[in-house]
């Protein structure tokens, strides 16, 4: 029993050491003692460019609407069906709590660098008084959250 436990580990080790080595490793410029590390692009990059009802705006409890945000893809890589927004935080307005930013396109469909994707969610006001605040992310395919930034001009 002891040597399975033991080929079990070195199994695990080694895999793990082949799995360090396949990735890109620091480098040391010359005449500099600090290794950097290879510069990836961040893929998770967003531009929110308008949304048809602002934060703040009042609802009679209950009230039903659509809200739609037009947000851009400001970064490198394209954007496939796997990319959503996604309910995160606070209160839940109803029962839309994802959007797929391609779901009335084909599956095929990418936003490229530059490009937009509408998403309308249909919502409703909570049923009790007060301030209610719903947050909302932006996930990827490896179910990654981030935020656009805020580009709205008014």
């Amino acid at each position: 029993m002891k040597h399975s436990i033991t080929l079990i580990v070195l199994l695990i080790l080694i895999t793990f050491i082949s799995a360090c080595e396949s990735q890109p490793q620091a480098q040391t410029p010359a005449g500099s003692t600090t290794p950097v590390l290879p510069n990836f692009p961040e893929c998770n990059q967003a531009e929110l460019i308008s949304e048809t009802i602002p934060a703040g705006t009042s609802f009679q409890a209950g009230e039903k609407f659509d809200k739609t945000w037009v947000i851009r893809n400001a970064g490198p890589c394209n954007w496939n069906y796997q990319y959503s927004l996604v309910y995160y935080d606070g209160t839940g307005m109803g029962e839309s709590t994802s959007r797929v930013f391609t779901e009335n396109m084909p599956s095929e469909t990418v936003i490229r660098p530059g490009e937009t994707a509408t998403v309308t969610l249909n919502l409703q006001a909570p049923f009790f008084q007060g301030r209610q605040v719903g947050y909302w992310k932006l996930r990827d395919p490896a179910g990654m959250l981030f935020m656009p930034y805020n580009v709205i001009q008014n």
